[in-house]
């Protein structure tokens, strides 16, 4: 009898779910349901969604847990919100993201007002 092997190199999972949040002293600023982001290219360990639109424009996922046990993430926005409604500096302002199971908060590590544009 023949021996099978399986030549599968990776399983890709199902797009995950998706919220992005920012919130500072005086509570939520801003919140996004992107709902599922699909993987980006064939390694299984990168999400990305992107859009053209005003408001939340890209979030980069990749999966890092196998060598640093943690996740590389990337947010960028455009006109989400106005500077009175984040009136705290980048230090008092905290990004909060849920993706599928996994949940992270972090400070903001830039603020530019529209009138720095």
């Amino acid at each position: 009898m023949g021996e099978h092997r399986s030549h599968e190199r990776h399983v890709r999972r199902p797009g995950q779910p998706l919220v992005v949040r920012l919130e500072d002293s005086d509570g939520l600023i801003v919140q996004r349901y992107v709902g599922p982001v699909l993987p980006k290219g064939a390694s299984g360990k990168k999400w990305q969604f992107k859009s053209k639109l005003d408001g939340l424009q890209k979030v980069d996922i990749i999966d890092k847990r196998v060598s640093l046990g943690a996740f590389q993430v990337k947010v960028k926005a455009k006109r989400w919100f106005t500077s009175e409604q984040a009136d705290d500096d980048a230090e008092g302002t905290i990004l909060v993201l849920r993706f599928g199971t996994q949940c992270w908060s972090h400070e903001a590590t830039l603020k530019i007002d529209d009138e720095e544009l």
